[in-house]
């Protein structure tokens, strides 16, 4: 029978017939509209894989509450669809880093600029050659299911500095610089938390820097950061997923840090090879006098998703 609006649009109602059919068309719009702001907004990769973007599952940080956010990250960072965290927090990065968003949360077109994780995925699949079978983590062992349970810190680095050859728009001047930031030889006392926090700030305040958490068995961004009344410092970060706006304490991070040598911040910086406006900073390089001596590092053993897409649980143990 249809609808009382799509009836009125069918009616025969003589010189009204037109106003009425505009004012019914800008009616379902708006209501198209509203429903795509409320539900999931998706973006098409270039392989025709869906990436979705929910909608944040709490308040996301607000200045008025005291958060210091990077607006860059919060437009920037890209849902998890499965076992796949070490592709999309790199996919976040190269988006936050410039400014681009695959979809903006609002329902906004693509950015012909901006990665998904399956972008990231396919680089890592390339840095992997003939074991890229590592990442076909499923029953089938099949690209269908695609996990990076076997990416480190090592390769999630050259990821980083290779996610440029993915630019759907072809050929760009823009790469990332990246860089491990504190690690647990910077947080062994709490006066050592003191000068990190500052070095956090300062880091974060930089134009086109993102920082990249590795915490347990699990890569995201950092969204913003506080301190309140009380004098407890915090950040937003994605303990699970990649929607960052989840609060975590300052001394809670720093202790995930400690406990294992493969846990980090990483510094992560956007520049351009040919424009000057955009150069890389001297703060991409590490620091003159500090040598962080080599470690073998073990890939992460559990990514949790947004939900998570099997049956295994996150080990208590860490990688190492």
């Amino acid at each position: 029978m249809g609808s009382p609006l799509s009836n009125l649009v069918r009616m025969n109602v003589g010189p009204l017939r037109l106003p009425l059919q505009l004012a019914a068309a800008a009616a379902m719009g708006a209501a198209f509209t509203y429903t795509w702001c409320r539900l999931r907004a998706s973006a098409t990769c270039s392989d025709g894989a869906k990436v979705s973007s929910p909608e944040p599952l709490a308040a996301e940080p607000s200045p008025d509450d005291g958060w210091a956010v990077v607006q860059r990250v919060m437009d920037g960072y890209v849902t998890q669809d499965g076992a796949v965290c070490a592709a999309a927090s790199v996919a976040g990065a190269w988006n936050a880093a410039f400014g681009f968003a695959l979809v903006d949360h609002r329902g906004k077109p693509n950015d012909g600029n901006a990665l998904c994780a399956r972008d990231i995925l396919d680089v890592y699949e390339k840095l992997l050659g003939a074991s890229r079978t590592k990442l076909y983590r499923n029953k089938g062992n099949t690209e269908a299911k695609l996990s990076t349970w076997c990416v480190g810190n090592p390769m999630l680095l050259k990821a980083l500095a290779q996610a440029h050859t993915r630019v759907r728009n072809g050929d760009t001047d823009l790469r990332l610089s990246a860089r491990v930031l504190l690690d647990a030889s910077d947080l062994a006392s709490p006066a050592d938390e003191d000068a990190a926090w500052g070095f956090l700030l300062e880091h974060m305040a930089m134009p086109r820097v993102v920082l990249l958490f590795h915490t347990k068995n699990h890569y995201c961004l950092i969204s913003a950061t506080r301190q309140r009344a009380d004098g407890v410092r915090e950040i937003r970060t994605a303990p699970k997923g990649q929607v960052p706006i989840t609060p975590m304490s300052w001394a809670a991070a720093c202790e995930i840090i400690r406990r294992s040598s493969t846990y980090k911040i990483i510094r992560v910086e956007g520049y351009s090879e040919t424009n000057p406006a955009i150069s890389l900073s001297d703060a991409a390089a590490e620091p003159p006098g500090r040598k962080r001596k080599p470690k073998r590092e073990v890939p992460v053993t559990w990514i949790g998703g947004e939900p998570a897409d099997d049956d295994t649980e996150p080990p208590d143990a860490d990688p190492e």
